[in-house]
Order: C-alpha cells, then sequence, then structure tokens
C-alpha cells in the first residue's frame, strides 16, 4: 500500500480515551500464536473497499508519497515517533496523533526504528457520495492542509477499536459490514470539524441540478434539461452526479421523487389520493408510482400513511 501515489496533510490528534494500540492488542493471533505484529512485519487486509495496512519498522524507514486523485489515506501511528516533511516544514507524529491525506502533491514520511502505523486507503468516491448524502447538496473531496482537533477525534480514533479486532489479519480480510460504518463516521466527523467546506466543498452546478428537479418534481425531467438548469453539459453533469451522488441522472431523479412521496406519507397527515400524490411527482400512472415505491422501500404508499397516521393518533392519546 505504501507503494505508488497516495495524497497532502490534514492531522487529526485521536482522543486519549481511545487507543488504537489497545484495539490492536484485541486484534485475532496470527497461526502458530506470538505477537500479531513482529519486528518488520507488513500485515494487509480489505474491507469492502477499504485497504488496509499494519507495518512495524524495524528499522529506520523513509518513505515519499504523492498525491493521488483516487483514494485519500489515513495513517495513524501506533508506536513511536514518524515525522512528516511537507512543503519543507517538518512535523513530529506519535501515537496521539492521526494524519488525513487528500492533496496533490508530495510529502516525505520517516519512522523511527520500532516505529508502528496502521495505514486506511479509502476511496474517494465513496467519501463524496457519503458527505453529499449527509449535507444534502452536492460534494467532493477537498484538497486540503488542514489540522482537525476538538470532539472530532473522539469518534475516528474509537471506530477502530470496534473495527480492528474483527479483522482477520492471517486471511486478510474484515467484516464488508465494517465498510459504510467506518466511512460514515469519518464523513461526518470530518464535517463536524469546523472546516467542512474546506474538507467537502459545494460542488455548485451540481447542487443547482438537485435543487432545480427537488423544486419542481412534476416536470418531465429529462437529462438536457436539467444540464441547462445547472448551467453545465450533459457530459459534465453525467460525470459530477456519478461522482458525487455515485446515481445516474435518471437514478437520481426518480430517487428524489421517491423520497419526496415517502416524506408525505410518513407524516401521516397528507390525506390526497394516491393518484395525486403520483402526479404531484411527476408519476404518469398512480401504478408506476406505486411500483417504483413499493421497490424502493418494500411497501405500498398506503401501508406507509396506515402506520404514520396510527403513530400520530398513539401519540395524541399519550398526550
Amino acid at each position: 500500500m505504501m507503494t505508488g501515489s497516495q495524497p497532502k496533510l490534514t492531522a487529526i490528534a485521536p482522543s486519549p480515551r481511545h487507543d488504537a494500540g489497545e484495539a490492536i492488542a484485541k486484534c485475532r493471533p496470527l497461526p502458530g500464536g506470538g505477537p500479531l505484529l513482529r519486528p518488520g512485519q507488513c500485515l494487509h487486509a480489505r474491507i469492502g473497499t477499504l485497504l488496509l495496512e499494519m507495518r512495524d519498522f524495524g528499522t529506520q524507514y523513509r518513505h515519499t508519497i504523492d498525491g493521488n486523485t483516487q483514494v485519500a489515506t489515513l495513517i495513524l501511528p501506533l508506536a513511536g515517533e514518524t515525522t512528516v516533511t511537507n512543503s519543507g516544514v517538518r512535523s513530529g507524529l506519535t501515537r496521539t496523533d492521526m494524519l488525513w491525506w487528500t492533496q496533490q502533491g508530495s510529502a516525505t514520511l520517516a519512522w523511527a526504528a520500532g516505529g508502528r502505523s496502521l495505514i486506511v486507503q479509502v476511496p474517494r468516491q465513496q467519501l463524496q457520495v457519503s458527505a453529499s448524502r449527509l449535507f444534502g447538496d452536492a460534494r467532493r473531496l477537498g484538497m486540503v492542509e488542514r489540522v482537525v482537533g476538538g470532539a472530532a477525534r473522539l469518534r475516528v480514533n474509537g471506530l477502530f477499536d470496534t473495527i480492528l479486532p474483527d479483522i482477520d489479519w492471517s486471511r486478510g480480510v474484515g467484516p464488508d459490514s465494517a465498510e459504510t460504518r467506518f466511512i460514515e463516521t469519518l464523513v461526518a466527523t470530518l464535517a463536524a470539524s469546523g472546516m467542512a467546506d474546506d474538507i467537502f466543498p459545494r460542488v455548485r452546478s451540481i447542487t443547482r441540478a438537485m435543487h432545480a428537479v427537488s423544486e419542481n418534481y412534476e416536470q418531465n425531467w429529462d437529462a438536457e434539461a436539467i444540464a441547462r438548469a445547472a448551467g453545465v453539459t450533459v457530459p459534465t453533469l453525467r460525470r459530477g452526479f456519478r461522482s458525487c451522488l455515485g446515481l445516474s441522472i435518471g437514478d437520481y431523479v426518480q430517487e428524489a421523487r421517491l423520497q419526496r412521496a415517502f416524506r408525505s406519507m410518513a407524516s401521516g397527515t397528507d390525506s390526497r389520493q394516491i393518484a395525486a400524490v403520483a402526479a404531484s411527482i411527476g408519476y404518469r400512472t398512480p401504478s408506476a408510482f406505486t411500483r417504483a415505491y413499493h421497490k424502493r422501500f418494500g411497501e405500498a404508499p398506503s401501508e406507509t400513511r396506515r402506520r404514520a397516521v396510527g403513530m400520530n393518533m398513539e401519540a395524541l392519546s399519550v398526550k
């Protein structure tokens, strides 16, 4: 994993209440017994699309990393000191620090003999999709050089406490279910750092497209009409939707419409006929709307409304 290009610096200092080194001690042992990580050893594992590397530097080690447009990288020192030289500035890092690299460019990392680190590579698109979902508009992963601290530190480092012990390092695999949890927690932590717009800047053209659809659900949207509303070409729009939202244009339009209908039905206060609800979000027939709704949410819109009305009545009776 330390080969090829890897992204520039944001530092996250973990809370002392969560120590990833302690999580390592809880990991499954390798066949034959003995310590999980021996001097000079390097272990690899995959959790879904996440790539993890745990390395013990038996001797002093120096490595130059370059920017990568496909992944972001976390470097978590577990023992010893790590030195980062970035744009001529040298910083010493210990096991109480965690590095978040996203910017293009190069820097040099040096580990002292006996140092240990956990390195995690996260696909950039996964982070962008998660951030867009969290903020409710289109976001990309910014190229930042920032220090993130405060309350954000606790959540990221504590996450390793729950993930690392479940990894089978002898086979190089971990539970795929941990991937989404890891990415969502990481994005939420960075978003709460006070520098959300630097770390996850808004993609204005795609956000304009999203707003155009959400403000006019009933319109018969096609790619050309949405591109005009966003002020970009259709190919640019397609790339932006896929990169930021993980969806095609058509899939986004349908998802936005169905989510609007779900919110309406789940309120328990919308008494319109299903046909009227369908027409209000651009479906030509109630049957087409009901099929799409059932496929997306696992029940008919009338069932969602019936359950919501029952919950509302129960809440009123308690009062």
